[in-house]
């Protein structure tokens, strides 16, 4: 049949592990729809392109990654970060624009919780963000650190942009101007969780108090 030729001559690329239409029990499981989400997956379930950097199945243009050659020779006797990884924006929007990026998956800054996983995360990527602009030259108060919020990321995998020195352009530079509905600056989304983290830690209090 034409779907099985078809399904021959299309390159099944790794797939992301979000993908798993073919596996999904409440679709009829007739070999023509098996076959048709299988192809599905195929075409349309690309993995992460900020997951395949990380992994080093695409290149990029790493500055930051522990066991990285270049973070053995800057390191010293500092301990490795296993959890992040840095490299320069393949379209950078100013003099620096370094994007520091979680090792493991998180979508963006709507899925971040207040909680010491997502909030320590945090504190690596801006103290790493730090340490990198230094590097270049750059006096990290004159600097922005942040995030573009959904939909108005381009990626759905969660990134810092790092960015120091004069932009290319108004445009760019209103992009990552902070207070404005599509970005969201690194100190802001920090105080936004620990807020919601005391709020929480409060209404448990109450409850534990109330309940004993």
């Amino acid at each position: 049949m034409w779907l099985d030729t078809l399904q021959e001559r299309v390159a099944p690329p790794r797939l992301s592990d979000n993908c798993s239409l073919s596996c999904n029990p409440r679709i009829p499981r007739t070999p023509y729809i098996h076959s048709i989400m299988t192809l599905v997956e195929t075409l349309l379930c690309r993995p992460c392109i900020f997951c395949e950097i990380v992994e080093g199945h695409i290149p990029g243009k790493i500055i930051y990654k522990a066991g990285h050659l270049m973070d053995l020779l800057n390191r010293g006797k500092e301990s490795a970060d296993n959890d992040i990884v840095a490299f320069d924006d393949i379209n950078p929007s100013a003099e620096t624009h370094i994007l520091i990026v979680p090792v493991a998956h998180v979508e963006n800054v709507k899925t971040l919780t207040p909680t010491n996983e997502h909030q320590g995360l945090l504190e690596k990527m801006r103290l790493k963000a730090i340490d990198l602009l230094k590097e270049r030259g750059h006096d990290p108060e004159d600097t922005k650190l942040g995030f573009h919020v959904p939909p108005f990321n381009t990626v759905g995998h969660l990134h810092l942009h790092v960015l120091g020195g004069e932009f290319k352009s108004r445009f760019r530079k209103m992009k990552y101007e902070p207070k404005r509905m599509w970005y969201m600056d690194l100190a802001q989304l920090q105080a936004d969780l620990e807020k919601k983290r005391r709020v929480q830690e409060g209404a448990r209090n109450k409850i534990a108090t109330a309940s004993g």
